[in-house]
C-alpha cells in the first residue's frame, strides 16, 4: 500500500512554541468472523507498506513565538502565586477603560495560600474582605516573603465575592478573587447528588465545581490568543482550551489534570470537528509538569515524525504512560475495488492515529488506514473519486453571519472521525468510537485485530433501529465496581449529525453486552428531551431550556444509578430562545434531575464562537 501524507497536517514539533504565559507555564472493514480474506485485517502490525516520513519543519517564526501575557501588576507594586505552586495563578488587569486599582486572579485554587508579594517601601496592609461581609487580617509570612491569603471556595449562585484590598501608602488595590471575564455560572439541584466535583472547559476557562454548588478550582486560558497570528485566514477565530479533565491515574493512583490546547486554528477542518494542539498534564497542584505532542515512530508500518496531537481523547495511565488521538490528511491507494478511486489512483482521506506512549517510547500505534473496510462502512456520503488534497472554499457558520474561507482539508474526506478511545478495564483492550461510522470498535491492544464491531453497516451484535446511534460521541465501559462482570458500554448518543431533526433527539445509551456471543442483554436510553423542563427559574438566562447536542458530549454513570450528562455543542441550530446546559446529573432510580448547571457567556467576553463545553468529567474530589 502507497500512504503519503500531506505536509501541511503532519508537522514536526521538535521546536514546538512554548506556552509561555497565562501565567507561569512553559513556554479495514472490520475483520469479520469468517476467515478473513486478503483485505481484512487480523493485525495492523503484518501490514505491508512503506510510509515515508512526514516530519516538516514549522517556521522560525512559530518556534521563536511564545504565548506571553505580562502580569498587568498595579504599577508593577503587586505579584500573586499561589503557595503549592499552581500554574498561571497571576493577575490581570481591569477590563473597564481607565481602571487601575481593580485586579483579577488569572486562576485560583479554593482551600490554598495566595501569595501577595508588594514591592513597596510604603506602609503596606492587607486585608481580606470574604463574600459573607468579614473582614480578617492578612498575615505577612517571613518564609514566603509574602502576604499570604487563606481563599475560600466561591459561591456559584451568589454576587457576593471575595475581595483582597491591597494597601500601599494612600492607594488601596482590590485584588478580585473572580475574574471579569468569567463565564457566569448558575445551577439547580433537586437533590441530593452523590458528592463529588465536577470537571469541565467553557469559553476557555477551566472549572472544577462541587456539589455544593461551589467553585473550586478555574483557570483563565483566554490569554493563549494575545500573541497568536496564523500564516493563513483560519475558519475559526483564537484557538481552543478544552477538554480539562481530573484524573486519578490507574497505575500509580496519583491525582493529575490535563487539558488540550490548541496550537493552529488555521489547520481545523471545514466544521472544526478536528485540531491541531497538544495536551498538558498538571500534578494534584494544578502545577503542569508535561507537555504532549505526537510521539515519532520508527516502526516500519507507521513511520512518521513528531506531529500535533488532537483535542478528542487523551487518556493518562500514569505520569509518563499515555493514549493518545491525532489526525493527518494522507494520500491512500488501498481502497477497496468497488469504490471509485480519484484520478490520482486513490483518495484523499483524513486518518486516525491511536498512539500509545510509555516512558518515552511508542509502544503501540494504529490508524484507522490500517483498516481498509473502513472506507465502505463510512455512513455519510463520501466521493472519494473527487477528493484533491487542495483546499477550496467552505461556507463556515459560527455565532454570526456565515463567512466563505478557503480551507485546504476541505480536499480530504473524514471517512472514520474518531472521538473516544477507552480501555476496558477487564481485559485492556480498547473500545473506539468512530462517529462517522455510527459505530462502536473494539480492538485487541497488542496487535490492532478488531474484536467486535457495536453499531453501524458492519454491526455484529444484531443492532435494532431503536438501539442504533447516529453521529456518536464517547463510548466508554461504565464503572466495573457497579455491575460486576457484565460488560456495560455507554454511548453518548447525539443522533443529529448534520440535518437535527425533533423526532431524533440527543439521548444516552447504555448496552449491556454478551461479548463472547455478540449479543446484546440490556438496553436503556435516557431522552434529552425528557429532561426539558426540569428546572424553569433560572435567573442568569430567561430561555427556555433544552438538552440536545449536535457535537461533543458525554455520559458517566456514577454510583446508584447516577448518570452525568455533559452537553457539548449546538454547532448548527441555536435558537435565540434556547439554552443548553453544560451538564446535567439524573438519577435513574428516582428519574430525578439531581444537579444542572448553565453557563452564559460573559458581556467582557467577545467571540463569533459558540459556547460550548467538550466534555464533562465527575470525580469524587
Amino acid at each position: 500500500m502507497k500512504k503519503v501524507y500531506g505536509a501541511v497536517t503532519a508537522l514536526s514539533l521538535a521546536a514546538v512554541f512554548a506556552l509561555g504565559g497565562c501565567g507561569n507555564q512553559k513556554g479495514a472493514a472490520p475483520a469479520s468472523e469468517k476467515e478473513p480474506e486478503s483485505k481484512d485485517v487480523v493485525s495492523a502490525m503484518e501490514i505491508d507498506y512503506a510510509n515515508p516520513d512526514f516530519e516538516y519543519e514549522i517556521p522560525d517564526t512559530y518556534k521563536s513565538t511564545e504565548f506571553t501575557t505580562p502580569q498587568k501588576n498595579a504599577s508593577d507594586i503587586i505579584s500573586v502565586s499561589d503557595a503549592n505552586g499552581a500554574t498561571g495563578v497571576t493577575l490581570s488587569g481591569s477590563q473597564e477603560e481607565g481602571n487601575t486599582t481593580d485586579y483579577y486572579l488569572n486562576a485560583f485554587v479554593a482551600d490554598s495560600k495566595l501569595n501577595i508579594a508588594v514591592n513597596s517601601e510604603e506602609k503596606v496592609t492587607v486585608t481580606d474582605k470574604n463574600a459573607d461581609g468579614t473582614e480578617e487580617d492578612v498575615p505577612y509570612s517571613e518564609e514566603a516573603k509574602a502576604y499570604q491569603a487563606d481563599l475560600e471556595p466561591i459561591a456559584v449562585n451568589s454576587d457576593k465575592e471575595e475581595v483582597l484590598v491591597v494597601t500601599v501608602g494612600d492607594t488601596s488595590y482590590n485584588i478580585h478573587v473572580g475574574n471579569d471575564m468569567m463565564p457566569q455560572l448558575e445551577t439547580r439541584s433537586a437533590g441530593p447528588a452523590e458528592d463529588g466535583v465536577y470537571s469541565f472547559a467553557v469559553d476557555k476557562f477551566f472549572f472544577r465545581v462541587n456539589t455544593d454548588e461551589e467553585i473550586i478550582y478555574y483557570r483563565n486560558l483566554g490569554c493563549i490568543d494575545e500573541n497568536y497570528k496564523p500564516e493563513k485566514e483560519a475558519p475559526f477565530e483564537g484557538l481552543m482550551a478544552e477538554n480539562f479533565k481530573a484524573v486519578d491515574a490507574p497505575e500509580d493512583g496519583n491525582r493529575y489534570y490535563t487539558y488540550f490546547v490548541e496550537l493552529r486554528s488555521d489547520m481545523r477542518n471545514s466544521q472544526g470537528g478536528y485540531s491541531s494542539g497538544e495536551y498538558v498534564i498538571m500534578d494534584e497542584n494544578y502545577k503542569e509538569i508535561d507537555y504532549v505532542t505526537l510521539m515519532p515512530n520508527t516502526d516500519e508500518n507507521h513511520t512518521h515524525g513528531e506531529g500535533y496531537l488532537d483535542q478528542h481523547e487523551f487518556q493518562l495511565l500514569g505520569r509518563d504512560h499515555w493514549i493518545s488521538l491525532s489526525y493527518t490528511g494522507v494520500f491512500v491507494d488501498n481502497l477497496p475495488e468497488d469504490i471509485e478511486k480519484n484520478k490520482d489512483g486513490g483518495a484523499y482521506v483524513h486518518a486516525g492515529i491511536i498512539q500509545e506512549v510509555q516512558d518515552g517510547k511508542v509502544i503501540h500505534e494504529y490508524q484507522t488506514t490500517d483498516y481498509p473496510q473502513l472506507y465502505e462502512t463510512a455512513q455519510e456520503e463520501f466521493d472519494y473519486a473527487k477528493t484533491t488534497g487542495q483546499p477550496s472554499d467552505v461556507q463556515i457558520q459560527g455565532a454570526g453571519e456565515p463567512v466563505t474561507l478557503n480551507i485546504w482539508s476541505a480536499g480530504f474526506m473524514d471517512y472514520v472521525h474518531v472521538n473516544s478511545v477507552a480501555v476496558d478495564p477487564k481485559d485492556n483492550n480498547l473500545i473506539v468510537s468512530m462517529r462517522n461510522q455510527y459505530a462502536v470498535y473494539k480492538i485487541d491492544r497488542e496487535t490492532g485485530a478488531i474484536i467486535w464491531i457495536l453499531g453501524g453497516k458492519a454491526d455484529q451484535f444484531g443492532i435494532t433501529e431503536d438501539q442504533q446511534f447516529i453521529g456518536q460521541h464517547y463510548a466508554q465501559y461504565a464503572n466495573k465496581d457497579i455491575y460486576d462482570n457484565d460488560s456495560v458500554v455507554t454511548v453518548y448518543d447525539n443522533h443529529t449529525v448534520l440535518n437535527p431533526k425533533a423526532e431524533h433527539p440527543t439521548r444516552v445509551l447504555t448496552f449491556t453486552l454478551d461479548e463472547s456471543a455478540k449479543k446484546i442483554k440490556d438496553f436503556s436510553a435516557v431522552n434529552g428531551k425528557d429532561l426539558d423542563g426540569a428546572f424553569n427559574d433560572y435567573t442568569i438566562v430567561k430561555n427556555s431550556v433544552e438538552h440536545w447536542c449536535t457535537h461533543c458530549g458525554s455520559y458517566d454513570i456514577q454510583a446508584n444509578d447516577s448518570q452525568v450528562i455533559g452537553w457539548g455543542l449546538n454547532a448548527l441550530m441555536y435558537p435565540a430562545n434556547v439554552t443548553t446546559p453544560i451538564l446535567t446529573e439524573y438519577n435513574g432510580d428516582t428519574q430525578k434531575v439531581t444537579f444542572e448547571l448553565i453557563a452564559s457567556r460573559n458581556p467582557n467576553y467577545q467571540s463569533s464562537e459558540l459556547p460550548f463545553s467538550y466534555r464533562v468529567y465527575k470525580n469524587a474530589e
